[in-house]
């Protein structure tokens, strides 16, 4: 009867999920009162774990969802996500100097699979790895550094 028009107090998304309508965004040019939620217009929500602003469609949304992308891990948010928060404990074999033109580990997520400088915390050595594979051989409790694997190779040299 509506045809599919928003009605205050009746079949908007501010009356129909209420809870869903908190994480609405400042950001929107209108408020959640004058959408319905089986519209599929693409807008900004702001995630209540990690208050991040991310854009996504009404009708895909539901209450607690995984719908986040910085919660789960697909883009990155300053502070709360990158690889330099979530793996501290890696940030001590990081080599700041030779990844200084590489990457900066504040910019990357740990899905990083592009190779970045490591210094072996048990023999200095220097070795090149990708931090997504750093990450798969400490979860593993294997060794990382090559040279401590038993794998030696010519020495390079940095200018």
């Amino acid at each position: 009867c509506n045809k599919g028009r928003a009605l205050l107090g009746y079949n908007s998304l501010l009356d129909t999920d209420f809870e869903l309508s908190k994480e609405w965004s400042p950001s929107n040019e209108r408020g959640p009162e004058t959408y319905i939620k089986s519209t599929s217009t693409w807008v900004y929500w702001i995630c209540p774990t990690c208050n991040g602003e991310y854009t996504r469609p009404i009708n895909e949304r539901e209450l607690s969802d995984d719908s986040c992308p910085y919660c789960k891990g697909t883009k990155l948010l300053h502070g709360y996500n990158s690889f330099k928060v979530k793996h501290e404990d890696l940030m001590e074999e990081w080599d700041y100097t030779n990844n200084y033109l590489l990457c900066n580990s504040e910019y990357i997520l740990d899905t990083y699979s592009y190779k970045v400088w490591w210094i072996c915390k048990d023999c200095n050595y220097k070795y090149f790895m990708s931090p997504r594979l750093r990450i798969f051989y400490q979860h593993r409790n294997m060794i990382s550094c090559p040279h401590c694997k038993g794998l030696r190779q010519k020495k390079i040299h940095f200018f």
